[in-house]
This record gives structure tokens, C-alpha cells and sequence, in this order.
């Protein structure tokens, strides 16, 4: 069976990576890439992690100068890897096509979260085929999670918040596999030390919030003797990140555990960790303009599932493990300068918990899909009708953010001087009217409840245009004239 299931994931792997492909927007929709790119650029290049000062990318929030006098990204080392095969591509393809530097692998870079969101779709699915969820439901809750909530969106983008999704996720689910025997425990915690070294190398800061989560729910197995070798070896491969980190921090600045951040403390008056918590909380949850649920309403199914528990007396550590990690990742960047992640759709930070909220269906009956909802008939409709009908309206609000560039929302708030009142959704909404049914580009604030009259042409910014899919810009570009090949086409306001 095993086999079967993973075949089964590898396709669902594909199909979802083609359809992420063919919506995807082709070029990176944050200056954070720009480090992870140049890095990987260099390690190709020249075979070092440093590179030389570029006008893009000085910007000390994103890198700092080493000891070599080179710039050294302070985004991790994960992406950087992950962008190697792009930079390899590229180089090779530019031997015959003679692009412009860089234009095809910032192109193919687009489309990496793509593939690292249908991979953790594919984990999802085959963490339920393993639960003995059957073959259409395990499809459904994977294929929900991968286009009804906001891992979907970010799929599209560039940031590091996928890439931590799937190692939260992978994280748990090793630790839920039910072992047959002894040494698929060890093996399922060499699994979730893996994941946690991932994460650790793709975000310093990942082992906050994830391992007290894993020890509360492996404690039983942590006091058992039988299985105090696989704990060790699971602690000592995260213990391998963080040396590599460690060294990296030695090679680039000078000093073991160097991040880059603290020089961030000129920049910003309180320092990197002075936000108002409270503020921080409100804006990442509650807001309806910024919140968590107003960017994946679906999740708030997971509410009700709790409620059940707690009624059916079903809460279990796990449940608690999970809302502890959700809980420090929320304390953690409620508290960060930046609480939403700057020029970011919804709270950024958040998408890399929201595969965790899946997780509340264990031990329901909705694990396996068998008897969704006991009682009458009217109570079944009832039930069935109000999950499909905000699954329905969650994939709604998805498409809507998928077809127009989030920086459309902050180029708007640069001209009026001020953010609008309503959630970017609204927003996008609002120009992706414009964009299908007047087809232009001109807009009035009021239209965004913003007290003016103005009003603003976005068709001069030539990446703003259309909807944001590779395919639309390709199109625009070649009815203006426009070759992406020749000129570096940016989609920053």
C-alpha cells in the first residue's frame, strides 16, 4: 500500500506544480530575492556565498558586508540552494539565446515556491493516505488547503514562508506516522530532526516556535529508554544547521552565530524587536483588513473541530502542541518591526503555520471522511452546505489575489499617501474590475474609500499592467513591443 500511496502523491505532485506553473506571474514579486538569487549566482559563478555590491541590493535590511568586503544575504541558505538549478539553466540557455543578464533566472526562480507548495500538498495527501483516509477524501483536503487558503497566493511568490510551511508540516507529520515498529520511530524522528534542520536553514528563527511543539508531542517516547537513541540523533541533525549557520556567520562576518540583523538596530529606532505585541496580535489575527482568516477564511473550520473536541472530550497533546506552535509563531512576529511582513499579502509570517490548522481533523470524523455529520438529515445538508460554501468563498478570495500583483495595492498607498481601509482582497477586487470589464488602468481613490478626488494611470508602470500571469505580461509585452529577453522588466513600484 505504501507504494501505491506514494505513487498517488507523486502524481498530485505534478498535476498541482503544472496548474502553480501555468498561474504563475514569472517574475519575483519581493526585493528578498534578489539576495538568494545573487548568492546562488555565486556559488555557481565562482563558487563562493558572497557577492559583489549591486544598486538593488545594498538595502542593509536584506544583506551586510563582510569581512571580504563582499555583500552576504541574511536570508538563509535554503533558497540560495534551491536557486542554483535556475542559475544553472539560465546560463546554459543564454549561450544560444543571449538574453539579458539575469531576466531568465529571475523568471525561473518564480516558479520555485510553486513547486515547494505541491510538494507539501503532495505531503499532505500522503499523511492522510497513510491515516487510511481514502483516495478522493485524502485529495480533497490536500487540494483544499493547496487552492482555498492562502498557501496558494504565495505559491506565486518568492518569499521563504512556503519553504517553512512544508518544514512545519513535514515536522509533524513524522512525528504522526504511526510506527509498526521500533525503528520506524527512530526513523520518524530522524524525519522530523531533518525537517527541523530545513527550517533552521531556511529561517535562524524556526526552532523557536516549532521545537517546544515536537518535544510536548513525543514526550511520553522522550522519558522512555527504548527510545532515547532516536531523540538523540534527531536533536543532533537541527544541531547540524545551526553549526553550518554558526560557520556562516564565522566566514561572512567574522563572529560564530553572526545573523547580519544587528546592524538593522541603526536603521530602525526601536530596534528589530520593538513592536507593540498587542498591536502585533490584532493585526496578524483579528484585523479584517489584515487579519489571518480574512486572507484564508476556510481555516476558520478549524474553530468548530476544536469545539468538538473539547464537547467530545477528544483534545488531545497534540492538539495542544499544534496551537502552542501557532501560538509562538504568532507571539514571535507579533513583536517584529515588520509584524506583517513589509509589502506583503495578509501576514506574511502566518502562511508558514497555516498547513498545522489540517491537522485538527485528526481524530474526527472527518479524519477519513466517514460520517461528516452524524444526527438528522437536515443537520447533515446543513453542515455539508456550510463547509462547501466557504471552501467555495475562500477559493474565491484566492483567485482574486492570484490575478493581480500585490504591489499594485502599495504603489496605490505610495500615491494617496495613506493605506485604504479595506483588506487588499477589496482592493484587488476593485482592480481586477477595472482590469476585465473597463480594461484600463486608470483609477479614482475614492473608489478605494480614500478621502480624494484624485486620481491615477497605473499603465505607465508596465509591469502593473494586466493580470499577473506570465502568459498575460508575455502577451502585453509583445503587443507594445516590449522584449523581457533585452531589458530587466521590474515589477517593484
Amino acid at each position: 500500500m505504501e507504494t501505491q500511496y506514494r505513487r498517488e502523491s507523486c502524481f498530485l505532485f505534478f498535476a498541482v506544480a503544472l496548474i502553480y506553473s501555468l498561474l504563475g506571474s514569472g517574475w519575483p514579486d519581493t526585493v528578498d530575492a534578489t539576495p538568494s538569487f545573487l548568492t546562488a549566482k555565486a556559488i555557481v559563478e565562482h563558487g563562493e556565498l558572497g557577492f559583489q555590491a549591486d544598486g538593488n541590493t545594498t538595502s542593509e535590511f536584506l544583506v551586510r558586508k563582510g569581512i571580504d568586503g563582499k555583500l552576504y544575504s541574511k536570508l538563509g541558505l535554503i533558497m540560495p540552494l534551491l536557486y542554483v538549478p535556475a542559475v544553472i539553466v539560465e546560463k546554459t540557455l543564454n549561450l544560444f539565446l543571449h538574453y539579458h543578464p539575469d531576466v531568465l533566472g529571475l523568471f525561473l526562480i518564480s516558479f520555485c515556491n510553486g513547486l515547494i507548495t505541491a510538494a507539501l500538498i503532495a505531503l499532505i495527501f500522503l499523511f492522510f493516505r497513510r491515516r487510511e483516509a481514502s483516495f478522493e477524501w485524502a485529495a480533497i483536503i490536500a487540494l483544499t488547503m493547496g487552492f482555498a487558503t492562502y498557501l496558494f497566493p504565495y505559491a506565486r511568490g518568492t518569499s521563504r514562508e512556503p519553504m517553512q510551511a512544508l518544514c512545519f508540516f513535514g515536522c509533524f507529520s513524522s512525528l504522526l506516522t504511526r510506527p509498526k515498529k521500533s525503528s520506524d520511530l527512530v526513523k520518524s524522528l530522524i524525519a522530523a530532526g531533518a525537517w527541523v534542520s530545513f527550517g533552521v536553514l531556511t529561517k535562524q528563527i524556526f526552532f523557536l516556535p516549532v521545537l517546544p511543539a515536537l518535544l510536548l508531542v513525543r514526550w511520553k517516547d522522550l522519558v522512555a529508554k527504548s527510545n532515547r537513541k532516536g531523540f538523540l540523533i534527531a536533536l543532533i541533525i537541527p544541531s547540524v544547521s545551526v553549526l553550518t549557520m554558526a560557520l556562516y556567520g564565522l566566514h561572512a562576518y567574522g563572529q560564530l552565530f553572526a545573523t547580519g540583523y544587528s546592524t538593522m538596530v541603526t536603521h530602525v529606532q526601536s530596534g528589530p524587536w520593538g513592536f507593540p505585541i498587542g498591536e502585533g496580535i490584532r493585526l496578524q489575527l483579528i484585523s479584517l483588513k489584515t487579519g489571518f482568516f480574512t486572507y484564508s477564511p476556510l481555516l476558520l473550520l478549524a474553530f468548530p473541530l476544536i469545539l468538538w473536541k473539547i464537547y467530545a472530550k477528544t483534545f488531545r497533546t497534540l492538539d495542544f502542541s499544534i496551537l502552542l506552535a501557532i501560538t509562538l509563531q504568532v507571539l514571535i512576529y507579533a513583536f517584529w518591526w515588520k509584524p506583517l511582513g513589509d509589502s506583503a499579502l495578509g501576514p506574511r509570517y502566518l502562511v508558514a503555520i497555516a498547513p498545522l490548522f489540517v491537522l485538527f481533523l485528526l481524530n474526527t470524523p472527518f479524519e477519513k471522511g466517514e460520517r461528516l455529520f452524524l444526527g438528522r438529515h437536515h443537520l447533515q445538508l446543513l453542515g455539508k452546505t456550510l463547509m462547501i460554501s466557504i471552501a467555495i468563498f475562500s477559493l474565491a478570495v484566492q483567485m482574486i489575489n492570484i490575478s493581480v500583483k500585490s504591489q499594485q495595492f502599495y504603489t496605490l498607498s505610495l500615491f494617496a499617501k495613506r493605506q485604504p481601509e479595506i483588506s487588499q482582497t477589496r482592493t484587488n477586487l476593485i482592480l481586477l474590475k477595472h482590469k476585465l470589464l473597463k480594461h484600463d488602468e486608470n483609477y479614482q481613490l475614492a473608489e478605494f474609500g480614500l478621502p480624494s478626488s484624485r486620481a491615477f494611470d497605473m499603465s505607465e508602470l508596465r509591469s502593473m499592467v494586466g493580470l499577473d500571469f506570465w502568459w498575460a505580461h508575455l502577451w502585453y509585452f509583445h503587443h507594445h513591443g516590449v522584449n523581457p529577453g533585452k531589458e530587466l522588466v521590474s515589477p517593484k513600484y
